[in-house]
C-alpha cells in the first residue's frame, strides 16, 4: 500500500452536509468481499478483493455564524479542529478543491487565528487569454 502525502483543502460531502477538510493521504484499500465463491471456478485471492479509494482528512469546524450572518453569507471563517478530527472518506465524497486563507478576526473584542473559505478556480478557466478555435 503506497500513502501519498497531500496537503490539499477540500469541500467534502459528511454525514449529509458539507464540510471543509485538509487532505492528510490519499490511499487505496483493500477489503475481503463477503459474498465471493464459485464451486466451479479456481479460487483466486485477488477475486475475492475489493478496492477502495479513500482520503485520510482533518476537519475544519463549521463557518462562525456571527461573521456568517454579519457578511451576508459571504464570509464562511472557520478553525482547525485538530487530529481529534481524522476521518476517512470516500473519494467519491470530494465535492471540490478550495483553498483556506489564513485571518485574525476580532470577534467581541478578542482576535481569533482562524481561516476563510475561498472556491478555487477550475478547468473552466484553462483557456483563458487564448483566442477559441472554430473547426
Amino acid at each position: 500500500m503506497i500513502l501519498t502525502l497531500i496537503c490539499d483543502t477540500i469541500q467534502i460531502s459528511f454525514n449529509g452536509g458539507d464540510r471543509i477538510a485538509e487532505v492528510r493521504y490519499f490511499t487505496r484499500l483493500a477489503r475481503e468481499v463477503d459474498d465471493w465463491h464459485d464451486a466451479n471456478e479456481e479460487w483466486n485471492a485477488q477475486d475475492c478483493l475489493q478496492f477502495v479509494d479513500v482520503a485520510l482528512v482533518m476537519l475544519y469546524s463549521n463557518p462562525h455564524p456571527y461573521l456568517l450572518e454579519r457578511s451576508y453569507g459571504i464570509l464562511a471563517s472557520c478553525t482547525k479542529l485538530g487530529e481529534e478530527s481524522l476521518q476517512m472518506v470516500r473519494i467519491t465524497d470530494i465535492r471540490s478543491l478550495v483553498a483556506m486563507i489564513p485571518h485574525r478576526p476580532v470577534i467581541h473584542g478578542v482576535a481569533e487565528d482562524r481561516y476563510f473559505l475561498a472556491e478555487k478556480t477550475g478547468m473552466d478557466i484553462m483557456c483563458f487569454g487564448s483566442e477559441n478555435e472554430e473547426d
